[in-house]
């Protein structure tokens, strides 16, 4: 499966989250981080499927990688270090790794 077939761009904002929330999350104050993060279920332009957020604070791209071995580059969300993507029609629950780059490497 290719990258257009598993992943429609949208907006960077349409991904993200309140900022009140992102300022939380990067100063480890978010008492239910899982709330905004990880795999949630959002229709988007009346498209049903999967929005996956991830943060690392050092992180310069995240890339979800699917259970089938498929790579996905998550967009940045707003906040430094928060990343998210969205898979349409993707099922729940979504099985999923994620690999962070850094810029050293």
């Amino acid at each position: 499966m290719n990258e257009s077939a598993v992943q429609r761009l949208f907006p960077a904002w349409t991904l993200a989250v309140e900022t009140a929330d992102a300022a939380r999350l990067a100063a480890g104050e978010l008492s239910h981080p899982q709330r905004i993060l990880g795999p949630h279920n959002v229709a988007l332009d009346e498209c049903a499927g999967v929005v996956v957020r991830a943060y690392h604070a050092e992180a310069i791209a995240v890339s979800l990688v699917l259970e089938q071995s498929d790579l996905v580059p998550m967009q940045p969300a707003g906040t430094r270090g928060l990343f998210a993507c969205f898979l349409p029609e993707a099922p729940m629950p979504l099985r999923y790794r994620l690999r962070f780059h850094f810029a050293d490497g």
